[in-house]
Order: structure tokens, then C-alpha cells, then sequence
């Protein structure tokens, strides 16, 4: 079974009465995230098909949107990984094979 978890870390722009601004902060993020120490439930396994366990509680990052520019004029692109280790940079009709490093580094 495949979980998607969405995660909204921050809002990215500041809209006030007096300004108008990006925030630029960085914001780590990991390639795995253990949900486990935070939930209410004792249960953190269960049984597959084959008899083997796996844990509910375990998530892979799939994907991060990235924003360049400025609050007026700016460009959205996204890294995307494709299979295990495999990710993908998506910048318009550009697609390019990218590292983890980058993917891991980039603004989010």
C-alpha cells in the first residue's frame, strides 16, 4: 500500500497591508520521514501478502516544488522522483535527470 503525505512546511509569501514579499527562508526536509514517535496508536506494523511487515508509519519524498524570483515575477520548478533513487528535475519542457543532493539542497 502506498501512502501520499502532503506537507505544507511554510507559507512562502508574506501578504500584509504594508508589504508585499517572498519569504526566502531555508527549510530542511528529509528523503524519509518516520511518522512513528508521533502517533497515538502503539501500532506501527502489520502484515503484507507475503507475510513479511511493514511499517504504515514510513513515507518517501516524491516530489518538491520549488519557486524562483520574486512575489512579481517568478518560475515554478519541481523535482520528481520517478522509481528508487531516480529523480527527475522538471523545469517547463525541460526534463533532466537530477542528484538527491539537489533535490535535498533545493529551496522547497
Amino acid at each position: 500500500m502506498i501512502h501520499f503525505v502532503f506537507l505544507y512546511l511554510k507559507q512562502r509569501f508574506e501578504h500584509s497591508s504594508s508589504k508585499h514579499k517572498k519569504i526566502s527562508t531555508k527549510i530542511s526536509f528529509p528523503q524519509f520521514l518516520d511518522m512513528t514517535p508521533f502517533m497515538a496508536s502503539q501500532k506501527s506494523s502489520k502484515a503484507s501478502s507475503n507475510g513479511s511487515r511493514i511499517n504504515d508509519n514510513k513515507y518517501s519524498l516524491f516530489a518538491v516544488v520549488n519557486h524562483s524570483g520574486t512575489i512579481e515575477t517568478g518560475h515554478y520548478t519541481a523535482f520528481v522522483r520517478q522509481q528508487e533513487n531516480q529523480w527527475f528535475k522538471c523545469d517547463d519542457a525541460l526534463i533532466t535527470k537530477a542528484a538527491v543532493d539537489e533535490v535535498l539542497n533545493s529551496e522547497g
